[in-house]
C-alpha cells in the first residue's frame, strides 16, 4: 500500500553499516545546524544493511574482503600460505575463518581512524556506537546517500513511499548530483582521513543548499 510522505523536519544521512561515513555526516551537519542558531530540523544517520536478513543458503566468503585483508596486513605470513591454498583449492568453509578475521579486523580499524578523525578535525559531540537500520520514517525530509548502493536500497526501502527524497550527500553538496563518497571500510587511515575531509565539507555545504531551498518555497 502507498502513501505519501509528510513534509518533515528529518534529515537522515545513510551508508551501509552506519559506522563511518554516515556517522561523521550526522556529527557534522548537527554541529552546523547549531552554529546556524536552526533549531527546526532532527539530524540522523542510518545504514541500509546494518539489518540485512540471513539467508537460509550458506555463507559464502568475499575474496575482496580477503584481498582486502592480504593488502592491509591482517593476516600473518602462515595465514597468508594458507589462504593462498584454501583459495587455490577453493575451500570456502576455511576462506570463511579469513573473512571474518578481516571484517572484524576492519571494523576496529574503522573505529578507530573515525575517534582519530573526530579529534584531528576538531569536530565536537559524541559519535553514535549503535548503528540504526534505514527505516521508513514519515517524519523524513532528505535522505543523503553517501553513494549509489545506499541510495539504490533507500529506493527499495521507501518504494512505496510517494515523495522520498534523496540525494547524494557530496552531489547535493556540489550541485552535479554524482559526486559520491567513498566507502573507506577496509582502506588506510590516510583513505579513511581524505574521505572524512569530504564529509567535514560536503555536509555543510549540503546543509547550507538545504536551507537555501526551504527559504526559497517559504
Amino acid at each position: 500500500m502507498q502513501y505519501t510522505m509528510m513534509t518533515g523536519n528529518r534529515i537522515e544521512n545513510g551508508c551501509s553499516g552506519n559506522t563511518g561515513r554516515s556517522t561523521l555526516a550526522e556529527l557534522v551537519m548537527r554541529n552546523h545546524f547549531e552554529d546556524l542558531g536552526i533549531s527546526d530540523y532532527v539530524i540522523a544517520s542510518s545504514g541500509v544493511s546494518v539489518n540485512t536478513p540471513h539467508s537460509s543458503e550458506p555463507r559464502t566468503p568475499s575474496k575482496r574482503i580477503i584481498q582486502l585483508g592480504l593488502e592491509g596486513d591482517v593476516y600473518s605470513p602462515s595465514e597468508r600460505k594458507a589462504i593462498e591454498n584454501a583459495l587455490h583449492a577453493e575451500k570456502a568453509e576455511e576462506l570463511l575463518i579469513y573473512h571474518d578475521k578481516a571484517i572484524d579486523t576492519f571494523k576496529a580499524r574503522e573505529v578507530a581512524h573515525r575517534d582519530e578523525a573526530i579529534k584531528y578535525f576538531n569536530i565536537r559531540g559524541s559519535i553514535k556506537t549503535v548503528p540504526e537500520q534505514t527505516i521508513v520514517r514519515p517524519e523524513l525530509a532528505i535522505f543523503f546517500a553517501m553513494d549509489n548502493k545506499a541510495r539504490d536500497a533507500f529506493r527499495i526501502i521507501y518504494a512505496e513511499a510517494q515523495g522520498a527524497r534523496v540525494e547524494f550527500l557530496g552531489g547535493y553538496a556540489l550541485g552535479d548530483d554524482t559526486t559520491e563518497i567513498p566507502n573507506a571500510f577496509g582502506m588506510s587511515k590516510d583513505f579513511y582521513f581524505n574521505m572524512a575531509s569530504d564529509v567535514l565539507k560536503y555536509a555543510k555545504f549540503a546543509a547550507d543548499r538545504f536551507i537555501r531551498e526551504k527559504k526559497s518555497v517559504e
